[in-house]
């Protein structure tokens, strides 16, 4: 979903990636290293590109296309962690919007809490989706930090 939003893979700091496995809830391991730093190093991904193989294009794969041909293509996962902190804490706006974060809540809000300006997001129960929600209006509003967007 965040991909989808324009958010840059290289930002997550884990990834879902596909294992073989007899048992189907194992298929899926959470790894906690981003993207593109996979358990062996950028080195020896790129090296495999003088093996020649080519897309279906007839352009020669790069390291990184070949591994995902070979092991599959990990799949970007974000942690609480890292969300709250891609979130900025003020947006200099007027008025001047503060970020609050709450168990079942996430909104900004002037520093007088001025109801006329709160920007409040659904309650889902699950801060995960709040924070995905208020990324999405972040972004749609250009106050996400552009260095992380595509």
């Amino acid at each position: 979903m965040l991909i989808g939003f324009g958010i840059k893979k290289e930002t997550a700091d884990m990834v879902w990636h596909y294992t073989e496995s007899r048992c189907k809830a194992m298929e899926w391991e959470l790894k906690p290293h981003p993207p593109t730093l996979r358990s062996t190093t950028r080195f020896n991904i790129e090296r495999l590109n003088i093996l020649g193989q080519k897309n279906a294009d007839g352009r020669v794969m790069t390291g990184e296309e070949y591994f995902d041909k070979l092991w599959g293509r990990d799949v970007p996962a974000w942690c609480l962690h890292r969300l709250v902190k891609m979130l900025p804490c003020v947006i200099d706006a007027h008025p001047t919007l503060h970020l609050t974060l709450m168990p079942d809540a996430v909104f900004y809000t002037t520093e007088n809490n001025d109801e006329d300006y709160e920007r409040p997001f659904s309650i889902h129960g699950n801060i995960y989706d709040n924070i995905i929600d208020c990324v999405e209006w972040l972004i749609q509003q250009g106050h996400f930090n552009e260095d992380y967007l595509v």
